[in-house]
């Protein structure tokens, strides 16, 4: 085994051989490779973690735009559910089998749901459809979902 201080002895031998410039070259290598060898870790690590903050900043900002698209037409259907169900026309239309020839349907067939496929339908007491916005009327009276409704 090599004892260090031979080491150190071997090196400080052949540096004092050296030429002026060669141990100006020297020095200067033993000094800013340690300097440069940090330099280099550090900007790894730093642009290593921005790329990873922006890539999450992305993800995140990707999942916020999902999101909005899922709730815009949710919250759309919803708005024109709860307009249809609290218009004063509705209520007047289920009572009168006319009214909902006149005022119901038409109301009806004119909504534009947000949602493809989906569909506005008034029920009855029963879950019968009364008029809707497709045709033919979606029938409900065995849907175990309309009938929890309706007993609440």
């Amino acid at each position: 085994m090599i004892k260090p201080s031979s080491i150190r002895a071997s090196l400080r031998r052949r540096f004092l051989l050296l030429g002026l410039r060669q141990k100006i070259v020297v020095a200067l290598l033993s000094l800013t490779l340690p300097l440069g060898i940090v330099l280099l870790l550090v900007a790894y690590y730093t642009s290593s973690y921005q790329i990873s903050r922006q890539v999450q900043i992305l993800l995140e900002g990707r999942t916020s735009v999902e999101k909005r698209e899922i709730e815009l037409p949710l919250f759309a259907a919803v708005a024109v559910a709860e307009s249809i169900a609290g218009n004063p026309v509705t209520a007047n239309a289920l009572a009168d089998s006319r009214g909902r020839e006149i005022y119901l349907v038409p109301l009806l067939q004119n909504q534009k749901v947000a949602i493809p496929g989906t569909s506005v339908t008034v029920v009855d007491y029963r879950g019968r459809a009364v008029a809707s916005n497709i045709h033919p009327s979606p029938d409900y009276g065995e849907d175990p979902a309309v009938a929890l409704l309706l007993r609440s």
